[in-house]
């Protein structure tokens, strides 16, 4: 007597929503385990738990949840939010002077390097974003202007020039979009 086997079929929208349920649970048990290291750690009397350790492990876990589920959603959140905690710590325990109300531009450099970060973690063809680039030429700028790095004399001088870097751009994106796109492949500029 031959037993008959029976395979069940599982249609494929219910095998992805199965799949994504499984990636879920990796997801939220990875955030648990690096929680629960922050937390014993902590008993063992190592180190202080505050709230810029648990922005961390929050970018962490988002960048976990990019990973194991093969997206690329969490990876900004996630290199952010470590990037934001890392500043808070270190005005936390005092490894930079001023504080936060002195080093906000600290947390412009942190969303630009998320921004150019980002394409890279993704393994995208693309480079890094416009934005990433504005942002981390600002942040730059703006801690110059806080911490006097440059003599206000020196800085009004420089920025009564400033619409010549509105020109530089235009005639680039001017230049960069007329040129035919075999000329552009051979600069590696896509």
């Amino acid at each position: 007597m031959a037993v008959e086997q029976h395979a069940i079929h599982i249609p494929k929208t219910e095998s992805v929503h199965l799949e994504k349920a499984k990636r879920s649970h990796l997801t939220f048990g990875v955030a648990l385990v690096l929680l629960g290291i922050l937390f014993l750690v902590k008993q063992v009397g190592l180190i202080e738990i505050t709230w810029p350790l648990i922005l961390m492990v929050i970018g962490v876990s988002s960048l976990a949840e990019s990973w194991l589920n093969r997206s690329t959603t969490g990876v900004f959140p996630g290199i952010f939010l470590m990037l934001l905690g890392l500043i808070f710590l270190a005005d936390g325990n005092n490894w930079i002077s001023g504080g936060v109300t002195r080093n906000w531009p600290l947390v412009v450099l942190a969303l630009s390097i998320s921004l150019m970060l980002s394409p890279i973690v993704k393994q995208s063809r693309r480079r890094a974003s416009h934005p990433g680039v504005i942002l981390l030429a600002a942040g730059f700028f703006l801690l110059v202007v806080e911490y006097n790095w440059i003599q206000w004399w020196v800085l009004n001088d420089i920025l009564r020039w400033w619409p010549i870097v509105l020109l530089v751009i235009g005639a680039w994106y001017l230049f960069h979009n007329t040129l035919p796109s075999k000329a552009r492949e051979g600069d590696g500029n896509q």
